[in-house]
């Protein structure tokens, strides 16, 4: 089960913000169907609550992942095209220009020639084919101007504004604003490169996060085939496991519930035992215990 959890929390890491990766079982299997985990919003259909046919269910979990993998296969080229416009037209704005304050120099200026002589080829490919569309049926023309596109746009993540003047200590604090947390030795730190390999870890460079975007549609149905499908009986004893019902919400992951008892580090455990041993009847120890 830690294996489990271990392998979903890394693709969720690297497929989380994509939608052919973290919710793509979630558009091939709406809530309430027969092919569902769940009854509705708020509820685990009950089979996947009883432990005798989690066997039986696994298969049907395995089999059910490895159609939509397939379907994925099948739909490859089309959700590459959509995904190809979601990863241009969706990225933080703050966390991207905290980035680009850390851009090579050198790196600036290859971009901006190999951008310069890829925008020359691009725009005298797409001149002939406004003089004569039957360019268009020569090979290869089709793909030169498509592949050219792409490395037009990839430099261009490249090349900062050179009207810009970058502050990295006021847009971390703007980027604070929207993720509520940072650790306290970023502070005062925004301008070196320690702080930036970490802050990578959250928001990538936009090239990384477009490579990425352009290659989930293929890597998406080797997982869904090759590595989530092996990991059916997992999921259905994790969804057996850590599913509490909570009065007036609904089925409810157990870890939602932030239960430091149970699902707290031991060093924290344990100092919630200190706390109980040293002050019986403080308001600290009544309000863990829930009184």
């Amino acid at each position: 089960m830690a294996h489990f959890e271990t392998e979903y929390q890394r693709l969720e890491a690297s497929y989380g913000d994509s939608p052919p990766g973290e919710e793509n079982l979630m558009m091939h299997v709406p809530e309430g169907s027969k092919c569902s985990l769940f009854e509705n919003e708020w509820s685990l259909k009950p089979e996947y609550k009883r432990g005798g046919n989690r066997l039986e269910l696994a298969d049907r979990l395995a089999s059910r992942i490895l159609w939509i993998g397939i379907a994925n296969l099948l739909l490859c080229p089309v959700i590459l095209v959509w995904q190809i416009l979601y990863a241009f037209f969706s990225y933080t704005e703050a966390s991207s220009k905290y980035m680009n304050c850390f851009l090579s120099p050198l790196l600036t200026v290859v971009a901006k020639n190999v951008a310069f002589f890829a925008g020359s080829l691009l725009a005298v490919l797409i001149a002939l084919t406004i003089y004569d569309e039957d360019v268009l049926a020569v090979e290869h023309v089709l793909s030169s101007i498509t592949l050219l596109g792409i490395c037009i746009t990839i430099c261009r993540s490249f090349i900062p504004d050179k009207h810009m003047v970058f502050c990295p200590e006021q847009l971390l604090r703007v980027i604070l604003a929207h993720i509520h947390y940072m650790p306290d030795h970023w502070q005062g730190n925004a301008h070196r490169y320690e702080t930036r390999d970490q802050f990578s870890q959250l928001f990538q460079y936009k090239a990384v996060f477009i490579l990425e975007e352009l290659l989930s549609p293929v890597v998406t149905p080797i997982i869904l085939i090759f590595c989530l499908r092996r990991k059916s009986l997992e999921i259905i004893d994790f969804f057996r496991n850590f599913t509490v019902e909570v009065v007036g919400v609904g089925d409810t992951c157990s870890f939602a519930q932030m239960d430091i008892r149970q699902h707290g580090h031991p060093a924290v455990r344990l100092s919630l035992t200190d706390v109980r041993s040293l002050c019986p009847n403080c308001v600290t120890n009544r309000r863990l215990n829930g009184v």
